[in-house]
């Protein structure tokens, strides 16, 4: 450091002083601050002089400095110079920067690269700006960074060497006293043209075995080759190339796709594969009407031992090969006969009919038609063979918690059946097959109807019961067993019933005024006292079930000596 004086006589003196130092880096393009330090007395004023290695530099003589190419390799200082009236003028050096080395240039907008990498696309780059401005720009394009392609020229259009490579954008900068700056931008992978539009064809016309499909390719743009290939199930048709295929045979059942393959130069190839179409079916028989059943009535009624004759009236057109028939007769929804007529007997009474007629004709898919449903079949009534039959009476008593079953008037064709109806004396009535008649039937008739219709008139069977109560009865009589003497015992063989008894009871009296020796419960077995005197007993069998009345026998066991 050093400090410079102008003597002045009796002069005041600057205190304090500092030594100046500078900030910012010793570089090109980088403005350098000096920072005087403090002074004093208030106030001094402060001059400025930057030094380039130690010489004055021409108007640097503001607190700032911007480091220029001149500067390169020099090292800079700056001078500080105290001045206040009154005061001798005192210099203060600051040390020196570091040698001043080259600038760097800024990027101030990025090098950009726009267009396709198809081939015959035309790649633009978009030069970048630098700060401060360069001197000079030079720009190249390069094959994946390396082989030169063009120089000075800002687009470039692709080639079939590019394909499968990237295209590099290079732009560099230069200015004096900076270092050069340099900017690259990678492309994507050089490729084929892709087709653009690339539609998905579609299939026109109905898929039928002889018709004609129409293929559909859409629009793939100027200079494109279309070929077509089509394919059923997936698999490949031999010789089915062109734009129009008309199915065969051997695709009945299968469904039709249409590919379409693009060519074109410089062009990638390309598939497209249509949507399936539906399955490829023979063409139906037309006209094929209903068939209709005709047959021998009885008041408008089909009848049994009669024969049906199914008629399928005018199938397919007059020019095309005839329609053959198959039948298939159904009687109560059961397969019956394969042939053109059937004969109706006894076993189809009370059901129906109808019949299914199949047509078959050469290059069409077989048809089934069905007939509207005829019948019931009746049957001609022939001898009656017995009327109504309730519980195998035609008139008579029943007994109150019977079940009542109904066998219904038959004729000799087999004919039975009709509608039934239950009227009771005591009131209401019901329409079942089978009755059990209850307590409030007793005493009251029960009147039975059986209404038939028949094809040859109705016939009505009546039959009237009456209810009579229900009993419980012994089928086997109770005895006893034993001598009637002191000491001994007695044993009963119990009776047997026509329904089982819900208990029976039985009770012991010896013939003893005082009341002796009495027993009364199920016991079988009665032991004789030896207080009674050996009389009589009596023994009292009562059996009771819910419903019926009380049944009660009685014995006299006469004494031994009797």
């Amino acid at each position: 450091m050093t400090i410079e004086t102008d003597t002045v006589t009796n002069a005041g003196v600057f205190s304090p002083m500092a030594v100046p130092t500078i900030e910012g880096q010793s570089y090109v393009g980088i403005t350098l601050n000096a920072h005087p330090g403090v002074w004093g007395p208030q106030t001094v004023g402060l001059a400025y002089q930057w030094l380039r290695s130690g010489q004055p530099v021409a108007n640097a003589i503001n607190r700032t400095y911007r480091l220029t190419e001149f500067d390169l390799g020099a090292r800079i200082s700056v001078t500080v110079t105290g001045i206040k009236e009154g005061y001798t003028s005192v210099a203060m050096f600051s040390a020196p920067t570091q040698a001043v080395t080259v600038g760097a240039l800024t990027v101030a907008t990025p090098l950009t690269v726009t267009g396709g990498t198809k081939l015959g696309g035309t790649l633009t780059m978009h030069l970048p700006s630098w700060s401060p401005q360069a001197d000079m720009v030079q720009y190249a394009w390069r094959r994946d960074g390396m082989t030169l392609l063009t120089y000075g020229a800002t687009s470039y259009t692709i080639t079939a060497g590019d394909l499968g490579h990237s295209n590099t954008a290079l732009a560099s900068a230069t200015k004096i006293g900076y270092a050069m700056n340099s900017q690259r931008v990678d492309t994507a992978i050089a490729s084929l043209a892709t087709f653009d539009p690339a539609p998905t064809p579609t299939i026109l016309g109905t898929p039928l075995l002889g018709g004609t499909l129409t293929a559909v390719s859409g629009h793939w743009g100027p200079g494109t080759t279309l070929t077509f290939q089509w394919a059923a199930n997936g698999d490949l048709i031999a010789g089915a190339t062109s734009g129009t295929y008309q199915p065969l045979a051997a695709d009945a059942g299968k469904r039709l796709t249409l590919r379409v393959t693009a060519s074109q130069t410089g062009f990638a190839t390309a598939s497209r594969t249509s949507e399936p179409t539906a399955a490829v079916t023979l063409p139906v028989i037309s006209p094929a009407p209903l068939p209709t059943i005709s047959g021998p009535t009885v008041l408008g009624n089909l009848i049994a031992y009669t024969e049906l004759m199914a008629s399928t009236g005018t199938w397919g057109a007059a020019d095309e090969p005839a329609v053959t028939f198959t039948y298939r007769w159904y009687v109560g929804g059961v397969l019956s006969s394969s042939i053109s007529r059937l004969s109706v007997f006894n076993d189809s009474a009370g059901k129906t009919v109808y019949v299914v007629v199949t047509g078959s004709q050469p290059g069409h898919a077989p048809v089934s038609r069905t007939s509207a449903v005829v019948g019931p079949i009746l049957l001609m009534p022939g001898t009656l063979v017995h009327g109504l039959i309730v519980n195998e009476a035609v008139n008579g008593t029943v007994v109150q918690g019977e079940t009542l079953t109904l066998n219904p008037a038959r004729w000799s064709s087999g004919i039975s059946g009709g509608v039934y109806s239950w009227r009771f004396q005591r009131g209401g009535s019901s329409c079942a097959d089978t009755y059990t008649p209850t307590a409030l039937d007793v005493g009251k008739t029960i009147t039975v109807t059986q209404r038939t219709n028949l094809p040859t008139g109705g016939n009505v069977f009546t039959v009237t019961l009456t209810v009579l109560p229900r009993t419980l009865t012994q089928t086997k009589l109770m005895t006893v067993s034993g001598t009637n003497e002191n000491g001994q015992t007695l044993a009963v063989s119990p009776p047997e019933f026509n329904v089982t008894p819900d208990v029976v009871y039985y009770s012991w009296r010896p013939d003893d005024p005082l009341g002796r020796g009495r027993q009364f419960g199920a016991q079988l077995t009665y032991s004789i006292p030896t207080v009674i005197g050996g009389g009589r007993i009596l023994l009292t069998m009562r059996a009771e079930k819910a419903g019926y009345p009380d049944l009660v026998q009685t014995i006299w066991v006469p004494a031994a000596s009797q």
